[in-house]
């Protein structure tokens, strides 16, 4: 994974707010356990999208922790639309600065693939391009200037962290239409949290097909956050307790990652004594009970400010919804799970009918 490197200032960090990206880019970047994040593959089942675990049942990543880890709005519109602009131009008007010209323009966004059921190429960004051309930064006098900064800006936070794919230097263009309004109100709040976990639910399935975690793009730190949060093994010990973190404005408070990703940048860190994939199978193989911590976030952390998703859609939480990014539409089963929200787990109703294997489809 990449981190991003563009800069940021107080005129961009305003139009994050209103994107409902903010706490997801100030949450930081941490090295990924690849192990334990293989481990956890060998458990998941892609038919109900949970791990079953011997000794504790099922379990899995659901709304609650996209909204409490990674601090993303879990309601608003569905990240979805076309994916077969072609108008290079068009796309440079939204994230290239004024008057680039068409070499330059040509030069940062090149050919992704054919999407052979519309007859047209499918255009991408490449990252080390987009820097370049924005390496003064937004600067803080033309708004226009500012948005498609901020657009640029989204794009490396999409395709570094959010949504990866398999190129690791570029991002495609589609997802600048949902960027289009970077400082409107509220209403047009896209459900970032949901595609998010549609993403991850996809690279597990696909995980398990591949029997490899490691070729597979999928954003794996919430699900290593995840297992950090809930589990209470193969994770790192921390020397010294976590600090609160005062009284932060709603708009721009940590989300509950942050307190991971701050503490293993930290030297007070030490990891795992062992680690492997081997090692991580056995101990998820032996869990009980006692390892799981079924409700991390009712601790003293949610004693200050969250961000104001995590507390407003909880009545979304334990929906069984399809959650959807563009092409992909993965089924979240949170009535699979309700142990997870301290409820009593009765018969789920029965799984649809459809293949859970039509969301593991290539867009092109």
């Amino acid at each position: 994974m990449h981190k991003a490197k563009m800069i940021r200032t107080e005129e961009v960090d305003q139009r994050l707010v209103t994107l409902g990206l903010i706490h997801f880019i100030e949450l930081g970047h941490m090295p990924l356990d690849r192990s334990m994040i293989q481990g956890l593959a060998m458990f998941w089942r892609p038919e109900t999208h949970t791990f079953h675990f011997p000794r504790v049942g099922e379990m899995t990543v659901t709304l609650e922790d996209v909204a409490f880890i990674f601090g993303l709005p879990t309601t608003g519109r569905p990240v979805t639309g076309r994916t077969d602009y072609d108008d290079v131009q068009k796309l440079a008007d939204f994230a290239l600065p004024r008057d680039t010209p068409m070499e330059d323009v040509l030069d940062c966004f090149r050919e992704r693939a054919t999407d052979r059921r519309a007859g047209r190429k499918l255009h991408a960004v490449q990252f080390g391009k987009l820097r370049d051309m924005w390496a003064q930064g937004p600067g803080s006098e033309d708004a226009d200037r500012i948005d498609r900064y901020t657009r640029a800006l989204v794009l490396e936070l999409i395709g570094c962290e959010m949504f990866p794919d398999t190129t690791g230097d570029s991002v495609p263009c589609f997802y600048l239409e949902l960027l289009r309004d970077v400082y409107a109100s509220e209403s047009v709040r896209y459900n970032w949290g949901a595609a998010t976990l549609a993403m991850l639910y996809r690279g597990l399935d696909l995980a398990v097909l591949a029997n490899d975690a490691q070729k597979v793009p999928a954003p794996w730190l919430l699900l290593q956050l995840w297992s950090y949060t809930r589990l209470l093994i193969c994770r790192p010990s921390v020397t010294k307790s976590f600090q609160g973190w005062g009284k932060p404005s709603v708009e721009r408070c940590p989300s509950y990652g942050r307190q991971w990703t701050t503490r293993l940048r930290s030297k007070k860190v030490k990891g795992p004594v062992r680690s492997g994939i081997e090692y991580a199978r056995d101990v998820l193989m032996k869990m009980e009970h006692a390892h799981v911590v079924w409700r991390p976030y009712e601790d003293e952390l949610r004693q200050v400010v969250m961000p104001p998703y995590a507390r407003y859609e909880q009545r979304y939480y334990r929906l069984r919804v399809p959650c959807i990014h563009f092409w992909v539409v993965a089924w979240h089963y949170a009535d699979r799970v309700m142990h997870q929200f301290m409820m009593f787990q009765t018969v789920p109703p029965p799984l649809p009918t459809v293949r859970y294997s039509f969301h593991l489809r290539d867009l092109n």
